[in-house]
């Protein structure tokens, strides 16, 4: 058997098991539901960790002052720097995430796939680039449009926003409220391969790379230290 042969019959493989391990994931021309239409995520992860859209999201608006995550110099001598807003909104590319979604090679991937409606309507495409939670979990300062933002990752604040700026609480009371722990690196590679890898809910399947999406890199260590505010983050003091 030639090599090309066995190349291709290996990628049959790999292919026809991906899709028989996440049943549910191909895609539908007819039935493809809307974000709106989205039913809320599981409430837990595998090891009984509270899910990061478990909660009500209140919405980035809801970190942006100055005097919490928005700052526009990192405090001195404080275990949190406080402009991980900044940095997220200036060079962050999850703050870009839905952005993406409106220009024209996201539309025409949109178009390759024959979904009916655009990219910036579609679930499929939402669940990865936005913070794509029910709309009874959407609370009045949420907005879609700021892509994977702050409660994408760290949980619904509903709960523990009030606490986490008192700063009369300890780390892992906030935690207890709905917090993610970011901070622990086997949580943090369970969060983030949710959209990088994939999962049994979202998962950048061959149709969509044949569409035009583009290949999706990923290695935990390495993207943790681009995205500034993470590496800042974890000088949180133990409690």
């Amino acid at each position: 058997m030639g090599f090309r042969m066995r190349h291709f019959l290996t990628f049959l493989i790999i292919t026809s098991s991906l899709l028989i391990g996440l049943p549910g994931l191909a895609l539908s021309n007819e039935e493809t539901p809307l974000a709106m239409d989205a039913p809320a995520a599981d409430a837990t992860t595998a090891d009984n960790t509270v899910a990061p859209k478990d909660d009500l999201h209140l919405g980035v608006a809801s970190c942006a002052g100055s005097n919490c995550h928005g700052a526009a110099r990192p405090y001195q001598n404080s275990s949190v720097v406080q402009n991980e807003y900044t940095i997220w909104n200036r060079e962050d590319p999850h703050s870009k995430s839905y952005a993406i979604l409106l220009n024209d090679r996201s539309k025409r991937i949109a178009r390759n796939l024959g979904l009916p409606k655009p990219p910036e309507a579609s679930k499929i495409c939402l669940d990865c680039h936005a913070d794509n939670v029910p709309v009874s979990l959407r609370g009045k300062r949420f907005d879609i449009n700021d892509g994977v933002g702050c409660e994408a990752c760290h949980g619904g604040g509903n709960r523990y926003l009030g606490p986490h700026v008192s700063g009369e609480v300890t780390h892992q009371q906030n935690l207890d409220l709905g917090l993610y722990p970011t901070e622990k690196p086997e949580e943090r590679a369970q969060l983030c391969i949710k959209c990088h890898v994939g999962d049994q809910e979202r998962f950048a399947i061959h149709k969509i790379m044949g569409a035009g999406h583009p290949r999706i890199s990923f290695e935990l260590d390495t993207f943790t230290e681009v995205h500034k505010h993470l590496r800042d983050r974890y000088r949180l003091p133990e409690t």
